[in-house]
């Protein structure tokens, strides 16, 4: 008997509890969030209208989304530990923790249906030039309003949480939830087949809880004040997912295009250019109004950078 939505629903109340305490919607739309990239980044920007979101088990090495799997995986843990004597629980437990294992060999979060792209609140910043904006010829960063990133339905726009107090609180939770949940879900005929039921609760369920992953970072992360847009892949956006071979694995990754906003009916939010660190700085400014005016960005000043950061 598969996941009811009634159930369903009940899983998604715990995501949009832990949302309001991390405060993830709580920032001005109107705002402008940046995003850092290089020469190709921002030709592929413009010219393709499209920003591209990249599968979470391949955003920055995967190790950005590891941390919230880490926190779960060791709430759940500690959970079984102190329940040695309830077999029911410890069976289901540790099936629970093999599926999330991640490793060499191992799915992890590999099926899961989020994709991610980046921003930042920080305008022309050094450490965002030095991370992301100065390799692969000159550094971009782009501008755009937040309101305008919720390209669909199936796109939002958080503002990243580095509140690790809450985050054990949240894993804590999560793990206490996936057990109840289980076993109120252990009745009727799934009470006769408890391998295939919590097989199918647990696909439901990680795959709702899973997407607080990219929602929340290492507090030793915070200075970088970081947005970030994460998609909800449908059925219907499967032919449209491409694959890049990265180093050590082949990734995802789908371009979003903007569904309109402020009456637009194909332009991205954007907002504001910085031209980045390096030589020709003038002449890159003004190639780049050309491109953007040409693209039918009319009024979006480009500005060059303050920064002293010398090209590597």
């Amino acid at each position: 008997m598969p996941v009811r939505e009634e159930e369903a629903e009940k899983f998604r109340r715990f995501t949009r509890e832990v949302s309001t305490k991390a405060d993830l919607f709580a920032y001005d739309p109107n705002m402008t969030v940046w995003h850092y990239t290089n020469s190709d980044g921002f030709l592929g920007i413009v010219e393709s209208c499209s920003i591209r979101a990249t599968h979470v088990a391949a955003v920055n090495g995967s190790t950005e989304t590891v941390y919230g799997t880490s926190l779960y995986r060791q709430a759940l843990a500690k959970l079984k530990d102190s329940l040695l004597s309830d077999k029911v629980a410890q069976e289901f437990l540790a099936g629970v923790l093999e599926d999330i294992k991640e490793g060499d060999g191992t799915l992890g979060h590999a099926e899961s249906k989020y994709f991610v792209a980046c921003f930042t609140s920080l305008e022309d910043d050094t450490g965002q030039w030095l991370k992301y904006g100065l390799t692969n010829g000159k550094g971009y960063a782009i501008g755009f309003k937040a309101r305008g990133l919720r390209m669909n339905k199936d796109t939002v726009v958080v503002k990243v949480n580095y509140d690790r107090e809450l985050h054990l609180e949240a894993a804590k939770r999560a793990a206490e939830l996936t057990l109840q949940y289980y076993r109120e879900g252990l009745v009727d005929d799934r009470a006769k087949d408890p391998d295939r039921w919590a097989k199918e609760f647990f696909e439901v369920w990680d795959q709702i809880i899973y997407w607080l992953a990219p929602a929340i970072k290492d507090e030793r992360c915070s200075a970088e004040n970081e947005f970030r847009m994460v998609h909800e892949l449908q059925n219907a956006d499967l032919p449209f997912v491409r694959f890049e071979q990265k180093e050590g694995l082949l990734g995802r990754y789908i371009d979003l295009k903007p569904y309109g906003w402020e009456g637009t009916a194909s332009l991205l939010p954007i907002t504001k250019l910085i031209v980045g660190p390096g030589d020709h700085k003038g002449i890159t400014k003004k190639s780049a109004e050309a491109l953007l005016a040409q693209m039918g960005y009319k009024d979006v000043p480009v500005a060059t950078t303050n920064s002293t950061l010398k090209k590597p």
